[in-house]
Parts: structure tokens; sequence; C-alpha cells
């Protein structure tokens, strides 16, 4: 069973990656663009997609930016090469690892 699953999400994690790009262009958030909800934001969701990438390897899954507390994080998953489901969290305004 456990094989199954980890053969579903190497073949889905192909197409999320071209969907991760496309939902850092895209995000809405209760259907406003995100960049309309905080104009400061200096670390793009891109940007924080590509240096997960660059630090940690492995491939994305899903790209999201949240609003928490007052400001901005990107949340990122990652298919490592470990075959285990990571969560990263990027601050949107100084580009920290959380």
């Amino acid at each position: 069973m456990t094989l199954r699953i980890l053969i579903i999400c190497l073949a889905l994690a192909g197409p999320a990656e071209a969907f991760a790009t496309e939902a850092a262009r895209g995000y809405q958030a209760h259907g406003r663009p995100i960049h309309r909800l905080v104009q400061n934001e200096s670390f793009t969701l891109d940007q924080a997609v590509d240096k997960v990438r660059a630090r940690y390897g492995g491939r994305i899954i899903k790209a999201s930016t949240r609003r928490q507390k007052d400001r901005l994080v990107h949340i990122i998953k990652i298919l490592g090469d470990d075959g285990r489901v990571h969560t990263v969290r990027v601050d949107g305004i100084d580009g920290r690892i959380l």
C-alpha cells in the first residue's frame, strides 16, 4: 500500500512542479490576488520556491502563500529524496526559512 502511494506521488510530482510555478504567479486568497493583501512583500513565492529547491533538493509538490498573524508566509511542500513529504515555511518579507 505504501509503495502504491509513493508511486502515485512520484507520478503526480512532475505536473505539480509546473503547477507550483503557476500557483506562485497567480495565487489568490479569498478571491483577491495576494499582492493586494500586503503591498510591501519583498520576497515572492517564486523566490521562496527557488530558495527551497536549491537548499533541499527534491521535487516541489505544492506552493502557496498564507497570512499568519501580521505577515505572509510561503508554505512549500517538497517530496524529498528520502520519499517523504516535507513542509518548509519561508517568511514573505525577508526570505528567512522558518
